[in-house]
Formats: structure tokens, C-alpha cells, sequence
């Protein structure tokens, strides 16, 4: 059961993301080339793409499988 102010609260959240919306839209709306040019500008290069040679999933369970082995040679 939710208590008595929830409701409200949600009321309240949806209310300001649906202004956040509506003054977002008015924004991307209202918005020239150039201002889409200078937001561009202020973005940073992208990054070079890296191989990874592993996800880190195999070196975690490397790793907790060492773990569990040193468990059971203290036991």
C-alpha cells in the first residue's frame, strides 16, 4: 500500500516532466542552424574505438573461482 502523499508526489513529477517536455520542444523548435552549429562545435571529438581484448567477464570468474578455491583450502 502506497501512503497518502504518493499519489500527489507522483502527481507533481509527471507534472514537471511534462513542462520539462513541453519547454524542450519549444527549444529544439525554436532553434536556428546556427544554433545548432555552435552546440556542435562545443561537443567533443569522438573517442578513437578501442578492442578490447576481453569483456571482464572471463577475469571475474577467473577471479572468483580463485577466490572459491582459497576458501576451500581454509576450510
Amino acid at each position: 500500500m502506497l501512503p497518502d502523499y504518493a499519489h500527489e508526489w507522483y502527481a507533481q513529477i509527471s507534472a514537471g516532466y511534462e513542462k520539462l517536455e513541453a519547454i524542450r520542444t519549444a527549444e529544439l523548435r525554436n532553434m536556428t542552424e546556427q544554433d545548432a552549429a555552435r552546440i556542435f562545435d562545443q561537443l567533443e571529438p569522438p573517442r578513437p574505438f578501442e578492442i578490447r581484448p576481453s569483456s571482464g567477464l572471463v577475469e571475474q570468474q577467473r577471479l572468483f573461482r580463485k577466490l572459491l578455491q582459497e576458501e576451500a583450502q581454509d576450510d
